[in-house]
């Protein structure tokens, strides 16, 4: 099977080692930048994103999308789906499976667009969503790991998922792809949270009771879309991304989190990164598209990165918790 990857950066790279490793797959990682690429093809390492993890010769690299792929994952920044969808629609052949692997929620005409959505209005391939609790820097070194494929053709699931998983790589597969999606968007906001909390030491019970308002108020956003599932909080794409995403310094959104306890704004952090934090995209468009969900955890994500207050963050965090609203008292049905 011929493989190739939209986007090299760390995770894309990553992919492409966890892939190459079925002896059955050739994998073509695609960047942008020409520049890029010539690094690639003299080091045979993506030196500017994921240093230290050399790729097998077997490995291709380009700026083409191949036209004989038989599968393209797209890995490319969430916020530009829609220029990548009209280049997949010019490159590819419409029968041709597409895996995204970024997550977000996108604003326009007033309504919050997942990835699939936007994509399904310039392309007619049959399209998958790739999720799950995976850090590029484990996938890459090869450290046993798993993650949802979902799709509303479960059959197509299931016949990616045989041909792509192997010792160190379980694909469960859902045909769930707006749950998995809104999951897996959501689970980057709280990761920002995760980061104020742990900066800011406000010890294990706090940060433990943490993941129940993230699942409520993922609940709760699911309530906003048809045709999703709450039991998919349950799975990999669920509460295994949110639980890996919230506890590792290398999540770039936990990294911002950590910034924001430390005192540091969001623009500074910004410019002294230089990468995305998807969180950041998403916590503004749910504060937007809301409606009368009660999500005090994205409220206090989004004031953190767009709001005005000089009140320092621990003082911010400990009104959180002291909100009525954060960990209701009441169980509602």
């Amino acid at each position: 099977m011929k493989l190739s990857i939209l986007g090299a950066g760390a995770w894309g790279t990553a992919l492409a080692l966890c892939f190459i490793r079925r002896t059955d797959i050739d994998v073509t990682l695609i960047t942008i930048d020409e520049k890029h690429l010539e690094e690639l093809d003299t080091f045979q390492e993506n030196k500017t994103f994921l240093e230290g993890f050399p790729l097998p010769k077997s490995v291709k690299f380009s700026t083409i999308i191949p036209r004989d792929t038989d599968v393209l994952f797209s890995v490319g920044p969430a916020q530009e789906i829609e220029s990548i969808a009209q280049r997949l629609a010019y490159d590819l052949d419409p029968a041709t499976p597409v895996v995204f692997c970024s997550k977000g929620i996108f604003l326009k005409d007033h309504h919050g667009y997942l990835m699939t959505q936007l994509a399904q209005q310039h392309l007619k391939n049959p399209i998958l969503v790739l999720s799950g609790p995976n850090l590029a820097k484990e996938v890459a070194l090869g450290v046993p790991s798993a993650a949802t494929l979902a799709s509303a053709d479960l059959e197509l699931a299931h016949e990616l998922a045989e041909k792509l998983q192997h010792n160190t790589m379980k694909l469960q597969v859902s045909n769930d792809p707006i749950g998995v999606q809104i999951s897996g968007s959501m689970k980057n906001v709280f990761a920002i949270a995760s980061g104020v909390f742990k900066g800011c030491h406000v010890g294990m019970n706090v940060q433990s009771a943490f993941y129940v308002q993230c699942l409520s108020e993922m609940e709760k956003v699911m309530s906003l879309y048809n045709g999703c599932r709450a039991d998919t909080l349950h799975s990999l794409a669920g509460i295994g991304d949110l639980i890996a995403t919230c506890s590792s310094p290398d999540s770039r959104n936990m990294s911002l989190g950590l910034a924001l306890a430390n005192g540091e704004s969001y623009a500074s952090y910004q410019q002294r990164k230089h990468t995305t934090t998807e969180g950041s995209f998403t916590a503004d468009v749910l504060w937007k598209i809301k409606k009368d969900l009660t999500l005090p955890l994205c409220d206090f994500v989004y004031e953190s990165l767009y709001g005005s207050s000089d009140e320092p963050m621990i003082d911010r965090v400990s009104t959180l918790l002291s909100s009525k609203m954060y960990l209701s008292s009441e169980l509602e049905k």
